[in-house]
């Protein structure tokens, strides 16, 4: 540049590859993320892709500080009146952990027993969560418990179950994906202070606790 402020060619030239620089280095983030994100698409899934989402709460107002669910891959339930079901683990205010499972809509029909997670290699927990009465929603706050079922989702290899035994209806079986969980996990176990994921399956079948 000279003194009097004009850009000298040379200038202009140093500028432009800048410019050419920052746009590699934008378009390299893009493609990245993009390959970060990708999911399995192989299959049609009625619900969603199987994927984890993490929410976090700075509102006071608000009971819950962190959580983290994914809805099933599939419907689940007679034609007429499927449903998606939906998985959460989740801290409130005063560091308690919930693990939760919920049948989408109204209509659903109501669940007498819910399985624990089985993984494509089999059940890595024996665990039966009973409903009665017969409800659309299962609630489970012990953490003992919770930290396992964390454990055995980190461990699953990609792929996860949920047996579902109805009232007046056929048994069926929810499918789920680990994409993303350790992810969105993390602010869960920061937030109620749970130990932490193991990064290496666990050989052993454990018991779920009764809660």
């Amino acid at each position: 540049m000279l003194r009097d402020g004009s850009i000298t060619p040379r200038d202009l030239i140093g500028k432009l590859d800048m410019l050419r620089q920052l746009c590699v280095i934008i378009a390299s983030a893009v493609i990245i993320l993009a390959g970060c994100d990708r999911k399995p698409t192989d299959k049609v899934n009625a619900c969603g892709d199987g994927s984890w989402h993490a929410t976090i709460n700075i509102d006071p107002a608000d009971e819950l500080t962190a959580a983290a669910s994914a809805r099933s891959t599939n419907q689940v339930g007679p034609v007429e009146r499927a449903a998606c079901l939906v998985m959460t683990f989740a801290c409130n205010r005063k560091r308690l952990a919930r693990f939760q499972l919920v049948l989408e809509g109204e209509k659903s029909p109501l669940a007498t027993e819910f399985g624990a997670p089985v993984t494509v290699s089999g059940a890595l927990v024996q665990g039966r969560f009973k409903l009665d009465p017969p409800s659309r929603i299962y609630r489970l706050d012990d953490r003992t418990s919770i930290e396992l079922l964390i454990q055995i989702i980190a461990d699953s290899g990609g792929l996860f179950s949920v047996p579902i035994t109805f009232d007046g209806a056929d048994p069926a079986t929810a499918e789920f994906g680990d994409w993303g969980f350790e992810m969105a996990i993390r602010p869960v176990l920061v937030a109620c202070r749970l130990r932490n994921i193991p990064l290496t399956p666990s050989p052993v079948a454990e018991e779920v606790p009764e809660p």
